[in-house]
């Protein structure tokens, strides 16, 4: 799915590879409290952040805070 939505000259596994990296960037920065929820999004092959995007329901925090 991931591969359909970036661009052709990467292929699935390098996309999954580059999500969990910027996964483990966060945990390992400290980033993630508090049932907190990050978004991203791709972009020339690379995911950035995304804040509070419309196609995203923010539920951790509804079910477990």
């Amino acid at each position: 799915m991931l591969f359909r939505m970036a661009h052709d000259e990467l292929t699935e596994r390098e996309l999954l590879n580059k999500l969990q990296q910027k996964i483990k960037d966060y945990i390992d920065g400290g980033k993630l409290t508090s049932l907190e929820e990050f978004t991203f999004e791709i972009e020339d092959g690379e995911f950035f952040e995304t804040k509070n995007p419309r196609w995203w329901n923010k539920t951790l925090r509804l079910m477990y805070g």
